[in-house]
């Protein structure tokens, strides 16, 4: 082998080197190599690593949410959970002083799945507000696990008197921890632990009685309410719609038709497209109202024949 020849054989050795070195290092080393390809695999641990321990957080916030709706169920036993809630709803009513069908102890239906039984009542009452109010004050104070599915109130003799009909349901859940009794504790849910608190807010104001406004409170300008809402002309006759909008009530007039609205009266002297001429006692000259525009709103009309 001349001297030229081993040069480069030497020459294409030391390529193949090269490229073989290259090839070990983009291997190890590379976007596709091991290491990274390692990094990757410990990067998707990290992830399910985290994952787990967030869906272990989230059991164990589950498993004491459990723990406390146990604390709450009837006991297990369906039959004597039923009895033992019907007394206390029963005492509940009698308490509040309502008026009150719950049928007996049989009218707790059960529905069944796998995580609990649920008990069904009905109750249908009567009573005042005051009355409709202690219960549910007590009834939310209970630490059952319960609720008021359904709540219908219709109000009688202007609010005094209430007719309520209600759906409650309570639940069993198989780790109950009251075997043979309710829960003695006092619900937390209520915001206010004294009862005088709701009556000032519920019942001194009576939602289902008629508005009555403050004694203190500035008397309503009913003429202030009453506008000309539309003037209709079907070619025989002209009628101006005076519309008073605190009561709903639309009076259709006439010409030469008198009217009373609040403690204004008055006489339609003239309808004419787009406003009403109107004579008011106690002023000297007609007044124009457009339509639109409320009594208050009238201006004097000079008679234009004069």
């Amino acid at each position: 082998m001349t001297r030229r020849e081993k040069t480069l054989a030497a020459c294409i050795g030391a390529i193949v080197l090269l490229f073989a070195v290259y090839k070990v290092y983009d291997w190890v080393y590379g976007p596709q190599g091991m290491f990274a390809f390692r990094e990757n695999q410990l990067r998707n641990l990290e992830t399910q690593v985290a994952d787990k321990e967030t869906e272990l957080l989230i059991a164990q916030d589950n498993v004491a949410q459990l723990r406390s709706w146990e604390q709450q169920s009837l006991p297990p036993n369906p039959d004597q959970a039923r009895e033992l809630y019907y007394s206390w709803l029963h005492d509940t009513l009698v308490d509040s002083e309502l008026d009150f069908n719950i049928g007996g102890p049989s009218s707790g239906t059960a529905r069944r799945n796998s995580a609990y039984q649920q008990l069904s009542f009905n109750v249908s009452a009567s009573g005042s507000l005051q009355r409709l109010s202690r219960f549910l004050y007590d009834f939310y104070r209970g630490n059952h696990l319960h609720k008021i599915r359904s709540l219908d109130v219709k109000s009688q003799d202007n609010g005094s008197e209430l007719k309520v009909t209600m759906s409650i349901d309570a639940l069993i859940l198989p780790g109950s921890t009251n075997t043979d009794q309710l829960n003695a504790d006092t619900s937390d849910r209520l915001a206010h632990e004294d009862f005088s608190e709701y009556t000032e807010t519920i019942v001194e104001r009576n939602p289902f009685a008629p508005f009555r406004p403050a004694a203190d409170a500035r008397p309503i300008d009913v003429a202030r309410h009453a506008y000309i809402t539309a003037i209709i002309d079907n070619g025989q006759v002209r009628q101006a719609w005076l519309t008073v909008r605190t009561t709903g009530e639309t009076h259709r007039l006439k010409v030469g038709e008198d009217f009373s609205v609040g403690e204004l009266q008055g006489t339609v002297d003239e309808i004419r497209p787009g406003e009403v001429i109107i004579s008011f006692e106690g002023e000297d000259q007609p007044q124009r109202i457009r339509r639109g525009s409320n009594l208050r709103e009238a201006v004097a009309f000079a008679d234009e024949a004069s």
